[in-house]
């Protein structure tokens, strides 16, 4: 059954006390139901699920609004790892955090059924977290990286001073091949 459709089956329930017609003449079906919207609750004429983020102190109980449109549910995701807006302060609102500060700022107001997995996917996907270059690339930057590390044995922490001798020696020998029959030197 759809998410929406689901929990617009729990707030009529909370709101009438009438149960769904496939859940009507079957017990076991009926106090399932009952079970599952015992998690929910009506306040302020909106369906809130009851979010308990400490199982052993029942007494810190937050009140989640629960989103049910699917689009609205990734806007907030996307909201809360990039920020509300495409000008720098609104993307640096955002921060571009990792998956466990995002699912926490969501899990302050909101909540739906996979909040954590459509985080993931999100931060999955975001360029700016996971940049994309080509492997050529990527092979010459471990290069420069090990003989940077190579250069600068346990100070670490001068780097920048060492990058363009490392530059300089990578451009004036070449790669050198590690196989020898096309190895020229």
């Amino acid at each position: 059954m759809e998410f929406a459709t689901e929990m617009d089956e729990v707030e009529e329930f909370l709101w009438t006390n009438k149960y769904p017609v496939h859940v009507e003449n079957d017990k076991g079906k009926k106090a399932n139901f009952r079970r599952k919207c015992r998690a929910f609750v009506i306040q302020d004429e909106c369906l809130k699920f009851v979010h308990k983020p400490n199982r052993r102190d029942l007494t810190e109980v937050r009140f989640l609004g629960v989103i049910k449109d699917r689009q609205y549910q990734l806007d907030i995701v996307l909201a809360s790892h990039r920020g509300a807006g495409d000008n720098d302060e609104a993307v640096a609102l955002g921060g571009h955090v990792g998956r466990d500060k995002v699912i926490d700022r969501i899990m302050q107001r909101y909540w739906w059924r996979n909040v954590t997995s459509d985080v993931v996917e999100t931060i999955k996907t975001c360029l700016r977290c996971h940049p994309q270059a080509n492997g050529l690339v990527e092979r010459n930057n471990r290069t420069v990286q090990n003989l940077l590390l190579r250069t600068l044995s346990d100070r670490h922490e001068n780097w920048d001073k060492c990058l363009h001798g490392v530059l300089f020696a990578l451009r004036w020998v070449g790669l050198i091949s590690d196989t020898s029959d096309t190895n020229k030197y």
